[in-house]
């Protein structure tokens, strides 16, 4: 059995390019967005700054995040990996929103804050890509 050290540590992260936004819309947007969400009470979109000004947003979060992607090396078998990826950045005073896919997790991270969230995911033991 894998331990969780074994698992952040045979793990990456990598920043994907670009400054994204996280916001919610009124209606299904159209087109290749990197994540569209919608449940009963709304419809949020997380997508490239360029992109949010095709849009008709009802709200935006007003800061610009870097994209980290978490490639895990074993995905739902290691009970606390994101919660381990999560609070060695927040420990550091960095806020997380989190996305997650079927075979990767994602993490949101204020652009000012990248370097500090990039240091802490070292040190906690994931290595960037």
């Amino acid at each position: 059995m894998n331990t969780l050290d074994s698992v952040i540590a045979a793990s990456t992260f990598e920043q994907i390019p670009g400054l994204y936004c996280y916001a919610q819309l009124e209606e299904l947007p159209q087109g290749i967005f990197f994540m569209v969400t919608k449940d009963a009470s709304e419809i949020s979109v997380v997508c490239t700054e360029e992109q949010l000004t095709d849009l008709k947003p009802h709200a935006v979060y007003e800061s610009r995040y870097v994209l980290i992607a978490i490639n895990v090396s074993i995905p739902f078998t290691t009970v606390g990996f994101l919660a381990a990826v999560t609070e060695c950045v927040a420990a550091r005073g960095c806020n997380v929103l989190v996305v997650s896919t079927y075979s990767k997790d994602y993490i949101l991270i204020r652009q000012e804050q990248w370097e500090i969230a990039k240091e802490a995911l070292i040190q906690r033991g994931l290595k960037e890509k």
